[in-house]
């Protein structure tokens, strides 16, 4: 019975960090989906949506005291590297973006 609630748990923590990863990979294609923008069309970055799944896989991984992979320290730090990586990329190519727009008028 405890096995297939750890199983349980750990599909519960997956799922979770699936929907972080889907996010990432947004803010990672988002910036060039803004390139191709008109002026006055707005997109929001939002991002509690990868924070929230976030914080909650690792307090569920800490309740439960999974191990491994799923450690709450292995979920936190991947998904606080993963998440600032991809503000990151998407600052950087905003601002090359407009570096090279501001030189070709």
């Amino acid at each position: 019975m405890i096995e297939v609630f750890r199983i349980a748990v750990a599909t519960l923590v997956s799922l979770l960090l699936f929907l972080v990863v889907l996010k990432v990979i947004w803010n990672l294609c988002l910036p060039y989906g803004m390139i191709r923008l008109k002026e006055g069309e707005g997109v929001s970055t939002f991002p509690l949506i990868e924070f929230v799944p976030l914080m909650i896989a690792i307090l569920i991984a800490w309740v439960v005291g999974l191990t491994g992979w799923f450690s709450p320290k292995s979920i936190g730090f991947v998904g606080v590297v993963l998440i600032s990586t991809s503000y990151v990329h998407f600052f950087v190519v905003l601002m090359v973006t407009g570096f090279v727009r501001s030189r070709q008028m």
